[in-house]
């Protein structure tokens, strides 16, 4: 998936169809102001927009709805669980800061005084939540060749992903994560197969992330048991083999095990000198009327410990 980003003008649309042009109707998709949560969600989890070039995509919206001064049409669940499942594609996430002169259209949706300030919040967003990008400026005319190819080898790193995820039982998140978040197993009402896509432990999941401040560029979710929707039975050994395979790709720096059926993993972790720490499932929280999940996450976070002080 390849993502162009940036202020008006910069040759997002140029772009895109050149590339569409030069390789056979490479597949396009084009979101707008106007595109709402299900035209962003349901194309990732259906992997149609797995090869795609989008012409902008969310992250426009944080920007824009900053440098316009407007509220953002998103919620934080609905904005965690867009990103994550794109960061779990690995996308050649592109900037786009070619700055247009006397061209400017007067009929933009950004004022022309505001176009600096635009790209810079785009540059501080995408730093602020850890998420990689690249810059590129249109009137360099680098062939669309590159882009293709470092697509490919993007695409290519999350080979071992995309058959758990056709199976209902993949990770969402970052790729690199630092802190790699284990659930139990996927909610029945998660019909997009997220871990914590929705109910209540999902939106105390994004209240979670959102207090804390956690880049989300930093994060990865996954669920112990690797069962279908609705399914639900204890750990068996085909699951801590994916298991293994997701920690083997991911390299987390820390394991947070929520709830007693993530422990079932422990092992897995010590075999691979992983460290970890563990806070009671946030189903937990909600049954027993108790707060402090933030804290919680926020110390396991914040103060690192030695597996063997667990």
């Amino acid at each position: 998936m390849i993502i162009l980003e940036g202020p008006d003008a910069t040759g997002k649309t140029k772009l895109a169809v050149k590339i569409m042009a030069d390789y056979d109707g490479h597949p396009y998709k084009h979101f707008v102001k106007e595109s709402i949560y299900t035209d962003y969600l349901e194309p990732l989890a259906d992997l149609s927009m797995f090869w795609t070039v989008c012409d902008r995509f969310i992250f426009s919206e944080a920007v824009y709805s900053e440098v316009m001064e407007r509220k953002s049409q998103f919620t934080d669940k609905q904005w965690h669980n867009v990103t994550l499942l794109a960061l779990a594609m690995n996308p050649l996430i592109t900037l786009m800061i070619h700055k247009p002169n006397a061209d400017y259209s007067k009929d933009q949706y950004l004022p022309k005084e505001k176009w600096d300030k635009c790209l810079s919040l785009y540059r501080e967003f995408f730093k602020k939540n850890n998420i990689p990008f690249v810059e590129f400026d249109y009137a360099s005319d680098l062939p669309t060749q590159s882009f293709l190819e470092i697509e490919s080898r993007y695409a290519a790193e999350v080979s071992w992903w995309l058959p758990m995820w056709r199976e209902g039982i993949g990770m969402i998140g970052s790729q690199h994560p630092k802190f790699l978040i284990v659930g139990q197993e996927i909610g029945p009402n998660n019909v997009h197969n997220l871990p914590f896509e929705t109910g209540p432990t999902g939106y105390m999941m994004s209240e979670m992330l959102a207090k804390s401040e956690v880049p989300l560029g930093d994060i990865a979710i996954t669920n112990i048991a690797k069962v279908r929707r609705g399914v639900r039975r204890p750990v068996n050994s085909k699951d801590l083999e994916l298991f293994e395979i997701e920690l083997t790709h991911l390299k987390p720096q820390k394991v947070i095990l929520m709830g007693k059926l993530a422990r079932e993993g422990i092992p897995v972790l010590k075999s691979l000198g992983i460290e970890y720490g563990e806070m009671p499932h946030l189903g937990w929280f909600r049954r027993t009327g108790r707060s402090g999940y933030v804290e919680t996450w926020r110390e396991l976070t914040a103060k690192p410990r030695s597996i063997w002080e667990l």
